[in-house]
């Protein structure tokens, strides 16, 4: 078999496996979603292994290499029906969820909201997240349970003490002379403040047992560099200049001088190793390609770095494909760029607002404040490249432009 028809084959079967899930009543919604996330991961792979058959057959010119091109991209394109598939499993999911909690009763939804709330007490993640949010959770945790314990107990009293009258009496009794903290609410608070400090304490020695831990999982499960694919997709969109740097004053009023794929400076010397300090280009100065990718790539790295730091600060979660989305829409005016961080760190919670936001923002030019057709297309592109719909840049020019 080809590499095309493997490629084909691996395409038909997680179509079949996500059909076949989506059709499946005997699995739980935990199982079908934990399933249709394995699928999508798969597909993910796939995907990128069609965007490599296409980049090694983009320069050859004879009939059967633009054959094969032309099939590996109308089977690039087929990943849309993969999304909805996979899209559609998780929608049915959270309805059936929304559904089962919709009929449970009162008393339910109060018993898992209190198993929720003690949940996120013992859940380290959540202290990491939200540590303030944490400790109330603990106060009101003692609290509601000391309440439920003074129900009981009255209860109880009321079910076994015959004289109610005689009860009271002994309680108050018994209560005087007592101190603050040895009556109802100083156990309370006294108790309240213990267990805040024990979790805290708690907390902390996880942390500092953990750390090394930690780092070596953030390492290996964290991205900080851009994709292969991504840079291949900012490479296309970015001019190679023939590998001569140049000035745009005429065209774009650009006062400085560019280097090949839009790099304004040198972030490598000659022997491809990091500089201290950044060097501008010179005017004509010419370059190989070789330079010019790793020069770029470097460039791109420390835009990843930087928004990798940005999300790990917050304890945010992100995908390879978030940070190549990113990283590529934090090509423009320092003024977009700011703008840009600031609502997606505002905003990580919901994925929706963020792919509206990035598909709207920053299309028009620094020059002449006009919305331009290019910057519509890429900020399409990278809205969707957040999402895992991984389309080639080619595919919206194509299609904006038809």
């Amino acid at each position: 078999m080809t590499n095309i028809e493997n490629l084909k084959k691996e395409v038909n079967d997680i179509k079949n496996s996500l059909n076949e899930l989506k059709n499946n009543v005997s699995l739980s919604e935990v199982e079908k979603k934990k399933e249709a996330e394995t699928l999508k991961v798969q597909a993910e792979t796939t995907k990128q292994k069609i965007q490599d058959e296409i980049h090694s057959l983009e320069t050859k010119t004879d009939d059967e290499s633009k054959k094969k091109r032309e099939e590996a991209e109308t089977l690039l394109n087929s990943f849309g029906e993969i999304m909805n598939l996979y899209t559609s499993i998780l929608n049915s999911t959270e309805n059936e969820e929304e559904r089962v909690d919709a009929e449970k009763g009162f008393f339910w939804k109060v018993g898992d909201w209190l198993w929720e709330q003690w949940n996120d007490v013992t859940s380290w993640e959540k202290w990491k997240e939200e540590p303030w949010k944490n400790i109330l959770r603990v106060a009101w945790v003692w609290l509601t349970w000391y309440a439920i314990y003074r129900w009981v107990k009255s209860l109880w009293n009321r079910a076994f003490w015959n004289d109610e009258k005689e009860q009271g009496q002994k309680e108050e009794k018994s209560k005087e002379g007592e101190s603050f903290w040895k009556k109802g609410w100083g156990k309370l608070l006294k108790w309240a403040w213990i267990t805040t400090a024990t979790w805290w304490w708690i907390y902390g020695i996880s942390k500092l047992v953990s750390s090394n831990k930690e780092n070596v999982e953030i390492d290996q499960e964290w991205w900080d560099t851009i994709s292969d694919a991504m840079f291949q997709q900012l490479l296309y969109m970015e001019w190679d200049q023939d590998f001569v740097a140049k000035s745009h004053g005429k065209k774009f009023w650009e006062n400085f001088v560019t280097g090949p794929y839009g790099m304004v400076y040198k972030h490598i010397d000659e022997s491809g190793n990091l500089l201290e300090n950044t060097v501008s280009f010179k005017e004509g100065e010419r370059v190989s390609e070789d330079w010019a990718q790793k020069n770029a790539r470097a460039y791109y790295n420390k835009r990843a770095k930087e928004w990798a730091d940005l999300l790990r600060s917050k304890w945010y979660k992100y995908s390879q494909d978030m940070l190549d989305a990113l990283v590529s829409a934090s090509w423009g005016t320092k003024k977009s760029v700011d703008r840009l961080k600031s609502f997606v760190l505002s905003h990580w919670d919901d994925k929706d607002a963020i792919f509206d936001f990035m598909s709207k923002f920053a299309t028009t030019a620094a020059w002449n404040w006009k919305t331009m057709p290019w910057l519509v297309i890429r900020r399409d592109f990278e809205a969707n490249w957040f999402r895992w719909n991984k389309e080639p840049m080619s595919e919206y020019q194509r299609r904006y432009y038809a």
